[in-house]
């Protein structure tokens, strides 16, 4: 969920990295045991019960980027319009997203058939399970939101921290008492109940976490209200798809790799994917530290912040990458013996997931500079992606290198992009 227009205001102070450590420290704590989760629940599976969850996860994940989404969106509002415009707007955004989101989640439920045929899955329970975990994600989104928006960032760090910690705990012992069916359903228990004992230890402790004022991010806008963003709606938009779009880069090899190939080799396949992975999950918090500082003026007097984040990225990738190659045996064993076989196909996803890693940083600030570029790249760079694997999937070996080489593409062209960004001065796109 976003950081609202009073927090995100907050965040051009000097003192934000410092005011907002508690939450980023929290937030890497929640990320590190939110991984965890995935070979925890790989030990107490078969490979392709495995691949079939993940690819249900990244389906649950995709759905969940229209909140995400609205991250980007919300900077660039709030950098837009004065405070008070900007909350208006902002809670009339999420409005809106929660209503996409609900939405997604009936056509997800009523297009089961299709979803299961396309990922090779054949239990609908799987299906129904998911669609649970979906419903049971918007009260945490937004009482998450609900705490940011009031820049009570400990206590937001410790909501997601609680969810997470409980899902991994209910997620272990239902995979292992119920198989596929308990690990998708160990999402929902960790959010539902996660967020009750988070809420009954507040309670004990007499903190007042949220109030029926949280209840409004479930309406949906009114016509009068999407008014307000019509003249921010085209540049939305698109800063909203790209983010999207990024997600969809993120989760695309699981779901492809399941369509593609026979389910054990896909399950095999994805305990390797979401190993490299780990290298995105380590940018993203440094990129989303980044985000709030940029001058929407002009590019270069951020230029410091963003050199500083780009050598971050870079040297997580390669030292990432450096790291996968040497011990990608000992690693896979963490998710089970099986998954050793995928070691050679390590180091090329390290570097594929690097490529992704990059691309995240360079989309998301040209989305704000350049927002009807940014998404035209997003989305021709995705229709490339899914015709490129379509014509080559001949082995793993193949599919990823495919993939390799069009991110390496998207990436140059994204980072030409920037240059361009940063050499036109204060112009910008609207």
């Amino acid at each position: 969920m976003s950081k609202l227009a009073t927090n995100i205001k907050a965040a051009k102070a000097p003192n934000y990295y410092k005011s907002s450590l508690v939450f980023l420290i929290l937030s890497i704590a929640s990320a590190a045991f939110n991984y965890a989760y995935y070979p925890v629940i790989a030990r107490f599976l078969s490979p392709s019960e495995f691949g079939a969850v993940q690819a249900l996860i990244a389906i649950l994940l995709q759905v969940g980027a229209i909140f995400s989404g609205l991250n980007l969106v919300t900077i660039y509002v709030v950098n837009k319009l004065d405070l008070g415009s900007a909350k208006t707007a902002v809670l009339i955004l999420q409005k809106l997203t929660t209503s996409v989101f609900v939405a997604a989640t009936l056509a997800v439920t009523l297009f089961q058939t299709a979803v299961l045929h396309f990922l090779n899955i054949d239990n609908r329970l799987y299906i129904f399970i998911l669609a649970l975990d979906l419903i049971t994600t918007i009260p945490f989104i937004i009482a998450f939101g609900y705490l940011q928006a009031r820049r009570q960032f400990a206590t937001a760090g410790s909501l997601q921290l609680a969810v997470v910690l409980v899902k991994l705990l209910f997620g272990a012992l239902l995979a292992k008492r119920f198989g596929a069916s308990g690990a998708l359903a160990g999402i929902a228990v960790g959010q539902t109940l996660g967020m009750f004992v988070f809420w009954a230890v507040g309670s004990f402790y007499k903190v007042q976490l949220w109030d029926h004022k949280v209840l409004a991010g479930l309406s949906p806008p009114k016509l009068g209200e999407l008014r307000i963003l019509a003249p921010l709606a085209k540049p939305a938009t698109a800063i909203f798809l790209v983010n999207v779009t990024l997600v969809i880069y993120i989760s695309f090899s699981i779901i492809a790799v399941r369509h593609y190939f026979e389910p054990r080799l896909s399950g095999l396949f994805t305990g390797a994917s979401v190993l490299a992975s780990a290298i995105i999950f380590v940018c993203l918090p440094l990129i989303g530290v980044l985000l709030p500082h940029l001058s929407l003026k002009n590019l270069a007097a951020s230029r410091s912040d963003l050199a500083k984040t780009t050598a971050m990225v870079l040297a997580v990738a390669l030292g990432s990458v450096i790291f996968l190659n040497i011990f990608s045996s000992q690693l896979l064993q963490i998710f089970g013996r099986d998954y050793t076989a995928m070691s050679y196909l390590i180091t090329r996803l390290a570097i594929m997931t690097s490529l992704i890693a990059a691309l995240c940083l360079a989309l998301q600030v040209g989305a704000f500079y350049a927002p009807l570029r940014s998404a035209i790249i997003s989305i021709a760079g995705l229709l490339t992606l899914a015709i490129s694997v379509a014509s080559d999937h001949s082995s793993l070996v193949s599919f990823v290198s495919t993939m390799q080489a069009v991110f390496a593409t998207i990436l140059l062209v994204a980072i030409l992009q920037i240059i361009w960004i940063y050499n036109r001065g204060s112009r910008q796109e609207y």
